[in-house]
């Protein structure tokens, strides 16, 4: 028993201008590839989809248009489209830019679905103009590098710079860790070495103390013996130097000896005669 396989669901248009028509038709030709219709059943499908104001469009319709898929969707879309909004979609494309932190697909189905609501025809050249003229200006000169031909050639050339760039962006992030694990790896040694060097100097400290407890016993008596000796000089000084009563004493007692003798030697001095000269 064959399986059934299961068949996607088509959205219907009534054609009175809150929906967007090439969004539409986008829709319905994706929907109809999946489900794997022919030209001759996409036509038979879209009628039956068609209500309202499409539905009176379509009647008024020739027949020879009617049974081409491809006449059929440009006069669909010709007249559906909003009026104006040819030259409003003009406007969107001239103005259109890559936003921040927007994907090249992203930015390229944007574009795509614009171009699309023209009337077909549309010169490749002036496609692709449009398309890389919303790059930012370093990525925009690179895609011009290749030199597009269509609007395809340059997608691929904007994809191919979107992912070397990304390799880059990985290479340096790749590069950063590594860059800081290096780091990391050298502050533990750094840590290691001066934990080392810290338990080292502790012992090293310990040591001297031990050796400052063992020599200062000496130190002391060694001191209190300098000591002794000096005290023991002050008092020798002491008692070889005389009072200072008793030498003003002696040096009286030498001045009143002096004075004594000094009498002695003028009493027994014999008086000089004066000679005088006859007048």
């Amino acid at each position: 028993m064959a399986k059934s396989t299961s068949r996607l669901k088509y959205r219907k248009f009534k054609g009175d201008g809150r929906e967007d028509v090439d969004e539409w038709l986008c829709e319905f030709n994706s929907t109809a590839a999946a489900n794997q219709e022919d030209d001759a059943t996409k036509l038979r499908i879209f009628q039956g989809l068609l209500k309202k104001e499409a539905l009176q469009w379509y009647l008024d319709v020739a027949v020879p248009v009617r049974n081409d898929w491809d006449q059929l969707t440009l006069a669909f879309l010709w007249t559906f489209r909003e009026v104006g909004g040819e030259a409003r979609t003009l406007g969107k494309l001239i103005k259109m830019r890559m936003e921040p932190g927007e994907s090249v697909r992203r930015y390229g189905q944007r574009v795509r679905s614009l171009i699309q609501k023209l009337t077909p025809g549309i010169a490749p050249s002036v496609q692709v103009e449009w398309y890389v003229s919303g790059f930012p200006d370093r990525m925009g000169f690179q895609v011009r590098q290749a030199r597009p031909q269509t609007l395809q050639e340059a997608m691929e050339a904007a994809q191919k710079y979107e992912n070397s760039k990304q390799s880059l962006c990985q290479s340096g992030s790749h590069s950063k860790k590594e860059v800081y694990k290096g780091k990391k790896q050298i502050r533990r040694k750094r840590e290691v070495s001066d934990s080392s060097f810290g338990s080292s100097t502790d012992s090293w400290s310990g040591d001297s103390e031990d050796s400052e407890e063992d020599h200062s016993p000496r130190r002391a008596s060694g001191s209190r013996g300098h000591h002794g000796e000096r005290h023991r000089a002050a008092v020798r000084l002491k008692e070889e130097v005389p009072d200072d009563k008793r030498m003003m004493k002696d040096i009286q007692s030498s001045l009143a000896a002096i004075k004594v003798q000094l009498a002695k030697n003028h009493k027994n001095k014999r008086p000089v005669p004066t000679i005088r000269n006859n007048v």
